[in-house]
């Protein structure tokens, strides 16, 4: 009787460190292998989860076209008797086309059919209207004394003619195809087969 005592309780020690094993194995994994957002259920379609939906709205602005650009401009202030006054300044800037994701909070934007997700993002923009460097700016040429008020007239009208030459359709496109691009990847690393974009006005 003694001696079957002492063989199961052998086998339940036994047992009490496979469990034990178990758990510690599972504890390690998951360490190893945080949860994902996304899942494929039985049906084969992929979920996303309103947290990794916020990510992607909380990127912000999302710039896919960046062009430098420099403008001299300058402007004569007349005189009748004296010689005429002028100033000619050099502008430095760099304009930003991308999307701005924060305006999709709160708007149905993203939807699923199977391995496909059909996203509608803002339509392509510039993205900061204060594009002009302003520790870059370097003045080429100065006859006589010049205000504050004059030398912002000076920087709107360099400000005008940087987003004339450079806010165009082309570049507009352009950056639109970079986002299809680089969006269609990014989603597609969540397990999308095929990615749908639209750009509307929100």
């Amino acid at each position: 009787m003694i001696g079957q005592h002492i063989h199961k309780g052998k086998w339940f020690l036994a047992g009490l460190i496979a469990a034990a094993l178990v758990v510690l194995f599972c504890y390690i994994k998951c360490k190893e292998e945080p949860l994902v957002a996304l899942e494929t259920t039985n049906e084969g379609k992929i979920l996303i989860s309103p947290e990794e939906i916020r990510d992607i709205e909380e990127i912000g602005q999302w710039v896919f076209l960046n062009i430098e650009t420099e403008e001299m401009v300058d402007t004569v202030r007349k005189h009748l008797i004296t010689s005429d006054d002028a100033l000619s300044r050099i502008y430095t800037g760099t304009l930003h086309f991308g999307l701005n994701m924060e305006k999709l909070k709160g708007s149905d934007w993203f939807f699923t059919s199977g391995d496909t997700a059909r996203i509608y993002l803002p339509a392509i923009e510039l993205m900061d209207e204060n594009f002009i460097n302003e520790a870059k700016t370097r003045t080429f040429y100065q006859e006589g004394d010049w205000d504050a008020t004059a030398m912002k007239a000076l920087y709107n009208k360099a400000k005008d003619l940087m987003k004339e030459r450079c806010v165009t359709e082309k570049n507009l496109k352009t950056a639109q195809d970079n986002a299809e691009q680089e969006i269609t990847s990014f989603i597609k690393s969540f397990g999308f087969k095929e990615v749908e974009l639209a750009f509307t006005n929100y």
